[in-house]
């Protein structure tokens, strides 16, 4: 019985051969199952690691405008002196003058210290116009910040460098503009809250868009070792950059990663509100109570009291702080004045 079983098998084994239908089958089918298993491991750990680096880009948000930010702003600072200095001693020597083309001589160092001396009060101007507005406007713009929208306290104060950017372009394309110019580029900065504004915002939005305490701490440190990373790149850019083309150029360059840096904002960025547990005052002047409300948590959250001596802690980093801010402005100055 089994005989015949295998006979008729045999025979329609050998009908559909004969047909074309019939495919061999492997003697040992373990191995098509690991082949398989092979291919979609290795599919499956591709897609794994463009999933990964997918989730890391998906968590970049202000980090590339903060490099930016900090990028051209150490960028320009060189090229801004050294055209307060060409144009300060073009108009107390003459445009033509051979003193201007070759002030580095040792013979015109007295000529040399009255161009230096002019450049530093002329730095000093354009410091205070940039330095001092924040000083009360940061609260301002804090206040806007934790009320009601993040992503414009962004946008102000790259609005204001990118036009501070475009005022020097101007500068330097129409002939014969007053200096007083420079100012009015330093001024909007200023009101636009310069870097203070600008890092304030950057670390109130990552600290809001965070999803825990190990993630905010992360974030903020990114977004702070920015500053170290972009001046380093910048000043070596910069000197070649400058050595090798023109005020025009660097200028030019500038004003063109800042509206890179507005364009990131505004496409890649979400508009988040901070969580003031506070309600709006309605009204004209709402909005200036909000602001002395504001102020008067800020103190009384540095001064009340913490476990394991935390407000003393947190004083002395402020302090701190001011002290290196003070040298740095100081070391800021010496540099104008003797560089």
């Amino acid at each position: 019985m089994q005989s015949e079983n295998s006979n008729e098998t045999d025979e329609m084994r050998k009908e559909t051969k004969e047909s074309g239908e019939y495919k061999m089958q492997p003697e040992n089918s373990n191995e098509i199952t690991k082949e398989t298993e092979e291919s979609d491991f290795v599919n499956v750990k591709h897609v794994s690691r463009w999933a990964k680096i997918w989730q890391y880009l998906k968590i970049i948000t202000v980090e590339p405008s903060t490099f930016l930010y900090i990028f051209t702003w150490s960028l320009q600072w060189p090229a801004e002196y050294a055209i307060i200095y060409d144009t300060l001693c073009q108009i107390r020597f003459g445009k033509d003058s051979f003193i201007c083309s070759n002030l580095d001589n040792e013979t015109l160092a007295e000529e040399e210290n009255m161009v230096q001396s002019d450049a530093a009060q002329w730095n000093l101007y354009g410091s205070i116009c940039v330095q001092l507005p924040p000083v009360i406007l940061t609260f301002i713009y804090g206040t806007v910040s934790d009320r009601y929208s993040r992503k414009l306290v962004l946008l102000i104060p790259l609005f204001c460098v990118a036009t501070e950017s475009a005022l020097y372009v101007l500068f330097l394309i129409v002939p014969d503009m007053s200096l007083e110019f420079y100012l009015v580029g330093k001024t909007v900065n200023g009101l636009g809250g310069s870097w203070h504004t600008f890092l304030m915002a950057a670390q109130s939005y990552v600290t809001c868009v965070s999803t825990d305490e190990n993630d905010r701490v992360i974030r903020i440190a990114v977004v702070c070792a920015m500053w170290p990373f972009a001046v380093a790149i910048s000043y070596f850019i910069g000197g070649i950059m400058l050595d090798n083309t023109s005020y025009l150029f660097v200028f030019s360059f500038s004003f063109g990663l800042r509206s890179i840096a507005i364009l990131n904002v505004v496409i890649c960025i979400k508009d988040f509100k901070g969580k003031s547990s506070r309600e709006k005052n309605s009204g004209r002047c709402g909005w200036f109570k909000d602001i002395l409300l504001e102020l008067k948590d800020g103190v009384k959250s540095i001064m009340k009291k913490r476990p394991k001596h935390g407000r003393l802690h947190l004083v002395v980093l402020i302090l701190l702080m001011m002290v290196i801010l003070f040298g740095f402005a100081g070391r800021y100055i010496s540099n104008l004045r003797y560089s």
